[in-house]
């Protein structure tokens, strides 16, 4: 495991700063970006292993980017943008680019990631609650 032999004074003190290693997640995976340059399935994986979380765990945190328009943007123009976006993705050079970085794209239209932001919110809410972030 080269981040626990590089790194594990650092992650140690990264640690203790959470009453739960869950929380610690994305300090330690920036740590692991900044070591190999990109997150691999293999990073991520001893992410979990260093936090003694199952991998999924991890996973989840690094799973996702989206893209959001303001309240009350006009349905046909949120149409246009996520079909601009799926074309972007699903594009061979961009998609090969990614999963040449170790991203595993996928697209959801906006009807389908409104869903799961509905469905993830109450989850992370918790975790931002428990972890003791605030906005300064």
């Amino acid at each position: 495991m080269v981040l626990r032999e590089k790194h594990g004074p650092e992650i140690d003190t990264i640690i203790s700063r959470y009453a739960q290693k869950r929380s610690a997640v994305l300090p330690v995976l920036y740590i692991a970006q900044d070591e190999y340059g990109h997150l691999t399935d293999a990073a991520i994986r001893e992410v979990a292993q260093i936090l003694d979380l199952p991998p999924t765990d991890v996973f989840e945190v690094v799973g996702f980017y989206g893209f959001l328009a303001p309240a009350g943007t006009p349905k046909d123009v949120v149409a246009k943008l996520s079909d601009a976006f799926k074309q972007v993705l699903t594009s061979p050079e961009v998609r090969d680019r990614m999963v040449s970085q170790g991203a595993d794209p996928a697209f959801l239209g906006s009807e389908d990631f409104a869903k799961f932001l509905v469905a993830e919110t109450p989850r992370w809410e918790k975790a931002v609650k428990a972890s003791g972030a605030r906005m300064d």
